[in-house]
């Protein structure tokens, strides 16, 4: 990449937005994130040492901060979610998603990934998403492209999400999606999710196999993010499986920085800040479309030369 981007991550939480983007081959020469909870903040900082934590995203000071190349952000999602109470986008939590779209139009950056649950498309007759259309149009200066995309696709979690990627019409940027679709592989992978089972009732209960699929990770302490059976016995996902379901390198979520030092962070918020994360590896094959228009500018792009063939996908799957 010829130059370093400028990058603001709302709604931060563990930092797969970023993973995914550094592990697509993007720089930053100034990181920016806005978080509420302490222990992701802590996580945060551990990870990503040289970024600046500007607040609470109803709060941010859009004047200190330099205009972002990249913003991205995955809004609360409990009022919307099948796990929540299916208030809509206009609930307690989730209609945070104006706040992030009102930074975006004083910021303007060149591109913005949007993340969020799979009810979006449906929470009030689907008039949610249509509303989430319609902010993002009102700014008047972006183009939109969306999918919904599953984590099994590539990794063994249920995970299914939306993302939604804007860039400026002026700033061209590829056909992001579909982002991978219709070959055989995928198929054998989708099969195996009738391998998930269940040994009581709700999220707690359903159970993986060793052969199988995770259920989404969820903010449960353990068993709420799944049991894996091996042979005749039962265990929960340990920390680093969460972190393996979610793209993210061993030990990501273990440690934080508080007040300078360099200290564990407990299990239970290990778990908390897994099943709020986003998969890095889908973001990275976001990001990894759309490198090519910031590091060889906003001409003359060639779309063919940006497609993921399923062979070469499957074949850096194979070396996570």
């Amino acid at each position: 990449m010829k130059n370093k981007i400028t990058y603001l991550d709302l709604f931060s939480g563990l930092g797969a937005f970023p993973k995914g983007l550094l592990d697509a081959g993007f720089k930053f020469s100034n990181h920016y994130y806005s978080e509420i909870d302490k222990y992701a903040i802590a996580n945060y900082k551990y990870n990503f040492k040289q970024s600046k934590h500007v607040g609470d995203v109803t709060k941010i000071k859009t004047k200190e901060i330099q205009r972002p190349d990249i913003i991205t952000f995955g809004s609360p999602c409990q009022d919307i979610s099948h796990a929540g109470h299916k208030t809509g986008i206009n609930g307690g939590r989730s209609k945070l998603f104006y706040d992030a779209v009102g930074i975006i139009d004083k910021l303007r950056p060149k591109v913005f990934v949007f993340e969020n649950v799979k009810g979006l498309f449906f929470s009030n007759k689907g008039k949610d998403f249509e509303v989430v259309l319609k902010e993002i149009a009102n700014i008047g200066v972006y183009e939109c492209q969306w999918q919904l995309i599953n984590t099994a696709w590539f990794l063994p979690q249920n995970r299914e999400r939306i993302f939604l990627v804007g860039s400026l019409r002026e700033f061209r940027i590829p056909q992001i999606f579909p982002l991978i679709t219709g070959y055989k592989e995928n198929q054998k992978r989708k099969a195996l999710v009738k391998l998930v089972g269940r040994i009581n009732r709700g999220q707690s209960g359903r159970v993986y196999s060793e052969f199988g699929f995770s259920p989404t990770l969820t903010v449960g302490h353990g068993y709420g993010n799944g049991i894996v059976k091996v042979g005749n016995k039962y265990r929960k996902l340990t920390p680093i499986e969460c972190e393996r379901l979610q793209g993210l390198p061993d030990d990501w979520t273990k440690y934080g920085i508080y007040e300078n030092r360099k200290v564990e962070i407990r299990e239970s918020q290990r778990y908390k800040l897994l099943g709020n994360a986003i998969t890095s590896l889908v973001m990275k094959l976001i990001a990894q479309k759309i490198y090519p228009a910031f590091s060889n500018g906003i001409n003359g792009i060639k779309e063919s030369k940006l497609e993921l063939k399923a062979e070469q996908l499957l074949k850096e799957l194979q070396n996570l």
